[in-house]
């Protein structure tokens, strides 16, 4: 369980159009030691998400828009553990039960429904996966080989280092891809546009001469790299829970 330390210094915000919501929301879970920030548009929730790696949202009379992407964003969030609290007195708000990190509060009932969640994101944080590095390279290779993708291209490399990046929770030093890319050309003495562009090359030559494989998995739909990396990055935190899984039975 968080101590009272941790829940005053646990990064929290409140998202609304509401300014008395926002005020009224502060004042309660000040109760508790938690100090919520103001989000008062949907950039500067994006904003919060992307700068912390754990904490916690809760949103008050946001649009369809902002509830599709919290959803969606919530229930694939590698390495980070933020919690979002929909607010709603109506029970108009539905969230899928297989997604633990999304949850829905009525206002009168906030301050145990923060308490609980918090309980939750505490168990979440034990059971976050931390794969070795050596253990990523070796999927990587594995599945790399499987789309016939060449070790001989420089790409190849580029695709191994971005996936080490942004795995293990890693992703919350970097804004964007650009900025992957840009660690990666200072390592290699490359401009970032050459390392993007080095990867795109190297995906669609591999996709060119062997594309069954691509096509199995993404189903001719058009691919970039950030889509490609993406699931390379599932698949090693896939691949190494059915390790433990078979280690463990």
């Amino acid at each position: 369980m968080y101590s009272k330390n941790t829940i005053k210094t646990m990064p929290c915000a409140i998202f609304s159009s509401d300014k008395e919501m926002l005020y009224n929301v502060r004042n309660k879970l000040s109760v508790i030691g938690l100090r919520c920030e103001y989000r008062i548009n949907f950039l500067e929730l994006l904003d919060f998400v992307i700068e912390n790696q754990e904490g916690l949202v809760l949103i008050s009379n946001g649009s369809k828009r902002c509830r599709e992407y919290v959803e969606k964003y919530s229930s694939s969030q590698a390495g980070r553990n933020l919690s979002f609290i929909f607010i709603d007195n109506d029970g108009n708000t539905q969230i899928s039960p297989k997604n633990k990190y999304c949850f829905v509060s009525r206002y009168e009932d906030l301050e145990q429904s923060v308490q609980k969640i918090l309980q939750t994101a505490t168990t979440r944080k034990s059971e976050m996966l931390v794969i070795p590095c050596e253990e990523i390279d070796k999927t990587l290779t594995d599945v790399l080989k499987e789309f016939k993708v060449s070790n001989k291209y420089d790409g190849y490399t580029y695709i191994k280092e971005c996936v080490k990046l942004l795995s293990n929770g890693n992703d919350v030093n970097f804004r964007n891809f650009k900025d992957v890319y840009k660690t990666i050309g200072q390592r290699h003495d490359r401009k970032t546009a050459c390392i993007e562009k080095t990867i795109r090359a190297c995906i669609s030559t591999s996709y060119h001469k062997h594309p069954e494989p691509f096509d199995t998995v993404f189903a001719n739909n058009k691919l970039s790299n950030r889509t490609f990396i993406n699931f390379l990055i599932e698949q090693t935190r896939k691949i190494h829970t059915e390790t433990q899984n078979q280690q463990v039975y």
